[in-house]
């Protein structure tokens, strides 16, 4: 990823993003405890 990318991202609405520029991948027990907790509305959105 790249900043250029995060900033598209940012300027589409995205408030939660993931990938090697934020932050390196979190073990798998980490990733689904949080995923639990928090229900949030998901959005799909096409940057084509």
């Amino acid at each position: 990823e790249t900043e250029n990318q995060a900033t598209l991202l940012r300027a589409a609405g995205c408030e939660v993003v993931q990938g090697y520029l934020f932050g390196r991948p979190a073990p798998l027990k980490i990733e689904l405890g949080a995923a639990r907790f928090e229900k949030r509305e998901a959005r799909i959105v096409s940057m084509h």
